[in-house]
């Protein structure tokens, strides 16, 4: 069990229940057949937890190393937190569409975000589609290839549209992008480095690119399906609700 409250002591705990053998292969019947096997597999997951090292990358060439502990309980909660040589830098909740974020030295959240390089709402938009089950509900395939499948659906900002490309051959999402009205890519998400972890295939690199800059996570010490705290998804004391 992760507990939030002692989130910077797991750090130095070892990769559990991981493997890198490679990917389960899927024989294609049809692209309804595999959407739906890829909803059954991401409704399979409740909770997900794992240490994660954190780059930050401003536009400018500034970047910023960071530790921490993400969560995840799909499709309606996710969390991040963030330290640097064991002082909290940020901490991110989104519950239930709902989007929380407070920097950990008590400055104004959202400028000194902006300063990181870090855009709160595109770090918990891309940690809430590690499972893809927001890109299977009422999702349509618009292309189908020898390799990949792509799905889109309304993204959650108005008139933007969430783009899915996902592997065939293991059905697991590698690309995401956010479309506006007129075609324009505003925001790439890529989903690399899978690992088997308790039979569950889950990225253990996970980059976003976008307006404000760009963000890499790498995943460790992943659990899945885990008991999590009933505390882990309130939101943080000072944070500040991030406005659509």
């Amino acid at each position: 069990m992760i507990r939030v409250a002692k989130l910077p002591a797991i750090a130095c705990s070892v990769l559990a229940g991981c493997a890198t053998a490679p990917l389960p292969t899927y024989t294609w019947v049809d692209e309804a057949t595999a959407i739906n096997l890829m909803r059954q597999r991401a409704e399979s997951i409740t909770t997900l937890s794992a240490e994660c090292r954190i780059l930050l990358h401003r536009n400018d060439g500034e970047s910023i190393h960071l530790d921490g502990v993400m969560l995840l309980a799909p499709p309606a909660a996710a969390r991040i937190r963030a330290w640097k040589i064991g002082r909290p830098v940020f901490d991110l909740l989104l519950r239930d569409g709902r989007l929380w974020f407070a920097m950990g030295d008590g400055e104004d959240s959202m400028e000194r975000a902006r300063s990181l390089g870090l855009s709160p709402r595109a770090l918990a938009d891309a940690i809430s589609l590690i499972t893809t089950q927001a890109i299977t509900h009422d999702s349509t395939a618009v292309e189908i290839t020898s390799e990949n499948m792509i799905l889109k659906r309304p993204s959650w900002q108005n008139d933007l549209i969430l783009h899915g490309e996902i592997d065939r051959a293991s059905l697991t999402a590698r690309r995401y992008s956010v479309v506006d009205a007129s075609g324009v890519e505003r925001y790439q998400l890529l989903l690399e480095d899978y690992a088997i972890v308790d039979g569950h295939p889950v990225p253990t690199r996970i980059s976003g690119m976008g307006d404000s800059g760009r963000f890499v996570l790498h995943l460790s010490g992943v659990e899945v399906n885990g008991a999590l705290e009933a505390a882990a998804f309130i939101p943080p004391s000072g944070a500040v609700e991030v406005q659509p």
